[in-house]
């Protein structure tokens, strides 16, 4: 690494020392298919109000490109994050790559709307101990959700009663814990909104 602590933006009378950067990194984002079901206004790919241009997105990581470069960063043990700009539910083969990820030792944790997350993936997840699956869930109304998300079905974001053991247990693993803490700021956050657009 090179050493910054000489350069000569550095105040000596400070005596500022660099924090060390690994050779890898310690968390990977990984977009393993640029898809979304949503079309969310704040959002730089899918929130284009044009739609050829969302329509000329695409891609899709290739299973072995995405093992070649596991391995590579394996050895640093960084946190996973296998999704970008996309919802990671509908990446193809999602298991199969999850699964990729966990038998390297790897951490992996996850943002996602929910919309498609099902009992038998929800038990997957917890059957395979992914580290942490978060849920974007940005209003208590349907009203809000339409304007924020562009989708009015409230119900599909499985706010209310978890349909399964299997998805309570993936909801409340305590490095879901979290959830009960962002419960709280979408109600805030649910309140500021009504007041902003009243």
């Amino acid at each position: 690494m090179r050493d910054w602590s000489k350069a000569p933006w550095v105040d000596p009378s400070r005596n500022w020392q660099p924090l060390p950067v690994s050779d890898l990194p310690e968390r990977v984002l990984l977009d393993l298919a640029t898809r979304c079901n949503l079309r969310c206004p704040m959002c730089p790919v899918w929130g284009s109000p044009d739609n050829e241009a969302i329509d000329s997105v695409v891609g899709v990581m290739d299973v072995e490109a995405s093992r070649r470069l596991l391995d590579e960063i394996a050895v640093a043990k960084p946190l996973v994050q296998p999704n970008l700009y996309a919802e990671p539910l509908l990446a193809p083969k999602l298991r199969e790559r999850l699964l990729e990820m966990k038998t390297r030792g790897l951490a992996v944790a996850m943002n996602t709307n929910g919309l498609t997350l099902t009992d038998d993936l929800a038990k997957f997840f917890v059957d395979t101990k992914v580290d942490a699956v978060l849920f974007s869930i940005d209003s208590v109304t349907k009203e809000t959700l339409k304007v924020i998300r562009g989708i009015d079905k409230l119900e599909k974001t499985r706010l209310s009663a978890p349909k399964s053991e299997k998805i309570d247990e993936l909801y409340w693993t305590p490095l879901a814990g979290g959830f009960a803490a962002f419960a709280l700021a979408l109600a805030w956050g649910e309140t500021l909104w009504q007041k902003v657009t009243a």
